[in-house]
């Protein structure tokens, strides 16, 4: 059996955090009119259709919300941080589009975050 070889890349990184007075629920409601109602799983079942590139680019503009992404996962942090005493409300969000996507991915795969 083949073992695997372990890599590290390094990268530089930009971390953006924005500091508001606005209510959490708020905010998560303003982020999701901005990033429309799609889910990742859309896009999969998308890709799966015998359409053409340029149908699915369409459609992917349609997907997408006003501020040209759409949100991919969301994972509520906040739903089980209470177990280990940390009463806070976060969530953490994956957002992207795969027609901006695809211009980074061309260049380099891993871009993709995870190839075979």
């Amino acid at each position: 059996m083949e073992m695997a070889k372990v890599e590290t890349r390094a990268f530089d990184g930009v971390r953006v955090v924005v500091h508001t007075s606005r209510a959490y629920d708020d905010v998560l409601v303003r982020l999701r009119r901005l990033t429309g109602a799609t889910f990742f799983g859309e896009v999969v079942a998308l890709a799966e259709e015998p359409i053409t590139e340029a149908e699915f680019t369409q459609e992917i503009d349609r997907l997408v919300g006003k501020s040209g992404f759409m949100l991919f996962a969301e994972i509520d942090h906040g739903s089980w941080l209470p177990k280990f005493g940390i009463n806070q409300r976060t969530v953490r969000w994956i957002i992207g589009n795969p027609l901006y996507a695809i211009t980074m991915i061309r260049h380099d795969i891993t871009a993709g975050c995870l190839h075979r």
